[in-house]
């Protein structure tokens, strides 16, 4: 074994699988809650112009193809009043 691939060999075993995992199971509902967010933002600026043919606004959510699928079956009374507040402070 040359010394290239033992370096290689070396710098790879600082990349374990429980580390990339890690950091797939932050980085992706942080990236969904951040696009989530920005769509709900465009959305709402967009109606507030008054340009009607847009869709109602998403509600931002953390998790991919899941949403508030949680949220809404095991607390469905603070989920609908949280959409209500999200409403509300977004048409201020």
């Amino acid at each position: 074994m040359d010394i290239n691939t033992a370096a290689i060999l070396d710098a790879s075993a600082l990349y374990d699988w429980r580390v990339l995992t890690l950091a797939g199971a932050v980085a992706i509902p942080t990236l969904t809650y951040f696009i989530t967010s920005l769509k709900f933002a465009n959305a709402k600026a967009r109606a507030a112009k008054g340009n009607c043919d847009v869709e109602p606004p998403l509600v931002p959510y953390s998790i991919p193809l899941v949403g508030h699928t949680f949220s809404f079956i095991f607390n469905t009374p603070a989920y609908l009043a949280s959409l209500q507040l999200v409403d509300m402070l977004s048409a201020e």
